[in-house]
């Protein structure tokens, strides 16, 4: 994707309700419960993963698409600063795919294409 596709995020259906979560406590990962909705993106949340992908891209960063013909259903970008303790590692930033798509092997495509 070049930084024009942008405007293409706004089809991505990103909802989805989410009733686990796994946080890491000192050496253990633990499960919490939850009841979270996440819903369509408003326009601040828009104009935020514009300013993130923007940034991203010109600085380095890919960004890789998945497309049902002109429809986005996909997106993953990958940050441009490399990080760990040997600064040899990148960073998946931003990683969507729309509700009706998932379970189809897209996200896996997009880090395979960005890797």
């Amino acid at each position: 994707m070049v930084a024009e596709e942008f405007v293409k995020i706004k089809e991505i259906d990103r909802s989805e309700t989410i009733n686990l979560i796994y946080v890491q406590q000192g050496p253990d990962i633990v499960e919490v419960v939850t009841d979270h909705e996440c819903g369509r993106w408003n326009e601040d949340q828009i104009r935020q993963l514009e300013e993130r992908y923007h940034y991203e891209l010109i600085n380095g960063g890919t960004a890789v698409g998945s497309f049902d013909n002109e429809l986005l259903v996909g997106f993953g970008v990958l940050a441009h600063n490399f990080r760990g303790a040997k600064s040899d590692q990148l960073q998946v930033d931003l990683m969507y795919v729309s509700q009706n798509y998932r379970r189809q092997g897209i996200a896996t495509r997009i880090i395979q294409e960005v890797s």
